[in-house]
């Protein structure tokens, strides 16, 4: 009879959210090989997995055997900078489609609105003032993309589709790509610029 394979135990860390909620079906898909359990575990130094977004500072010292850190998120700031990381740890991220789609759609509702002026309509409504502002084209507004891998291509081909011209940089070359070389030292832009979104 063969035994059954014991399944790696993975503990969920997060300040910010409630991780078993955030993505119950991806949890359940795996539950078959991956024991997913809450902060703080039993038995910690059987835990070889952590799964995370915006740990505590100490989260990670709590856990001596983990051999990896998974950020849910398209970004792993919130781990390489947390202070219990250790040297030893490999750091990873999940790859998404959905991901990149819903990014991509926060990145349109931000341009879309300094096109078409929706914050200076909002500060005229709250001053009860009627003023039309004539939107300029989508093909006069040019858009800078910091970062072409799969959700910026997302990002990119999304806004091209609606007439936005796109200039995108990355450290690596990108086959297909409106990206600029790595020696790019700037992009010309007429507009404002806006940090990657967080959570």
């Amino acid at each position: 009879m063969t035994r059954p394979v014991p399944r790696m135990r993975c503990v969920l860390l997060s300040g910010t959210f409630d991780l078993r909620a955030l993505c119950p079906s991806a949890l359940d898909a795996a539950s078959d090989v991956i024991e997913f359990l809450d902060d703080p575990a039993d038995l910690p130094e059987t835990v070889r997995l952590a799964l995370a977004w915006q740990p505590a500072d100490d989260a990670l010292t709590r856990y001596p055997n983990l051999a990896a850190v998974c950020s849910v998120g398209a970004g792993v700031d919130s781990l390489v900078t947390c202070p219990s990381l250790r040297p030893d740890l490999s750091v990873v991220r999940v790859v998404d489609p959905e991901q990149a789609r819903a990014m991509s759609g926060f990145v349109l509702w931000h341009v879309i609105g300094h096109q078409r002026r929706f914050r200076t309509y909002a500060a005229n409504q709250r001053a009860r003032r009627w003023r039309y502002l004539a939107p300029p084209e989508a093909s006069a507004v040019p858009i800078g993309l910091l970062g072409y891998g799969r959700i910026g291509q997302r990002v990119a081909s999304d806004l091209m589709a609606l007439g936005f011209p796109v200039a995108a940089w990355s450290r690596t070359p990108r086959e297909g790509s409106p990206a600029a070389s790595p020696t790019t030292t700037a992009l010309r832009a007429s507009g404002p610029c806006w940090p990657a979104p967080r959570c």
